[in-house]
């Protein structure tokens, strides 16, 4: 039996794989895969989660911060962050 099977949620273990997330087109909506999102490029985030009915501001956010949010949108107006997922 490995670490793994002990400790399957080990905080380097989220997500294995991920894409940019791109809002040059508009809002981005997140699909079931995502598990959260990390800052690759400091700045802000306008977010709701998946199962909201209100955005969230998050400002100021340094890059290399992971969003653990269950995501169902990123919002273009106001997010000046660069993001990519993080995915199962």
């Amino acid at each position: 039996m490995g670490w793994r099977d002990i400790y399957p949620t080990a905080p380097f273990d989220f997500a294995k794989k991920g894409r940019p997330i791109n809002l040059t087109p508009g809002d981005w909506t997140a699909g079931d895969e995502v598990t959260g999102v990390i800052v690759t490029s400091a700045g802000n985030v306008v977010l709701r989660p998946r199962e909201g009915d209100t955005d969230i501001t998050l400002t100021g956010m340094n890059a290399g911060l992971w969003l653990p949010y269950d995501l169902g949108i990123i919002r273009k107006t106001g997010t000046t962050a660069g993001l990519a997922t993080t995915e199962f």
